[in-house]
């Protein structure tokens, strides 16, 4: 901030806001007066501080970033899995957990706790209702690679309306594979350079459906601890008919193929959408790195 005294203005100008005052004097009697009572300059600068902190604050408040503790629009349900199994959007999208609920360690220290899904008997379920368009993005973590007849699932929704599964793509690879009603496509479509490397840290998966647009984002680590992002955008026929108003994270929604599809790994932070992520928005949780 700077002050500008002249005898026939006074000028104060804050930078970064849109604060500007101008007070013209059209003789010199205010300001003689003024310099003979310094005590009248004190309370317009205490005056014109105070007014100056009050617009910088609304500024900074409605322009400040948002951070992942903040309920998007089109957010159904947002688990954080500190320790509780509550929705933190306050919409209170029901969630349950299959077999002995065990917290660990989650993303990260600031994120907190997650859960462990032990391959065996445990599952996450989730009812967001019935949807046509839906996105879910959440962190996973597995103890290794997966290995054949192993096809685990991360995200089923609508009774196999939508879902993704880890697949042995070669010894010691893993490949995402996508379905939507009759239609499949694998990671693996897009070059042997593109398997998921899911047990070097959490990574983060986004997925989401609607009209006939089918998408992915993964965000993994390699061993030698360097970022790899890799998506893939399919024009799948049809929409989104969902049977059921269930998503199973963890297991498929089909009873015969239960066995096969357990999750052993770690999950985090669960987000749900009635929309598609903006860019902006799913950059912002590819910015978030794991400890």
């Amino acid at each position: 901030m700077y002050y500008c005294f002249s005898k026939q203005e006074l000028k104060i100008t804050e930078f970064g806001s849109h604060f500007d005052i101008n007070l013209y004097f059209y003789s010199d009697i205010l300001i003689n007066q003024m310099r003979k009572q310094p005590s009248l300059i004190l309370f317009l600068l205490l005056l014109l501080f105070f007014l100056s902190q009050c617009i910088r604050d609304n500024i900074e408040e409605k322009y400040a970033p948002k951070s992942i503790t903040d309920s998007l629009i089109g957010e159904i349900a947002w688990f954080p899995l500190n320790g509780n199994l509550n929705d933190s959007t306050g919409n209170s999208t029901i969630i349950s957990v299959a077999g002995e609920v065990r917290y660990i360690s989650g993303i990260s220290k600031e994120y907190g706790e997650g859960i462990q899904l032990n391959g065996t008997n445990n599952y996450i379920t989730i009812t967001p209702g019935f949807l046509d368009t839906i996105s879910i993005l959440f962190w996973l973590k597995t103890p290794n690679g997966i290995s054949t007849p192993n096809q685990p699932v991360v995200f089923d929704y609508g009774n196999n309306a939508i879902s993704a599964s880890l697949v042995d793509g070669l010894t010691g690879a893993t490949d995402l594979l996508l379905q939507n009603n009759e239609n499949s496509k694998s990671s693996s479509d897009l070059g042997k350079e593109n398997f998921l490397n899911t047990f070097n840290n959490y990574c983060l998966f986004y997925i989401e459906a609607g009209g006939d647009s089918t998408s992915f984002t993964y965000k993994g680590y390699l061993s030698n601890g360097n970022e790899k992002i890799i998506s893939g955008h399919y024009k799948f026929p049809g929409f989104i008919d969902p049977a059921t108003e269930v998503i199973y994270i963890g297991r498929s929604s089909l009873r015969t193929e239960i066995t096969n599809s357990l999750l052993n790994g770690s999950i985090d932070e669960i987000h749900v959408f009635n929309r598609f992520l903006t860019k902006a928005e799913l950059a912002y949780y590819l910015s978030i790195q794991p400890d």
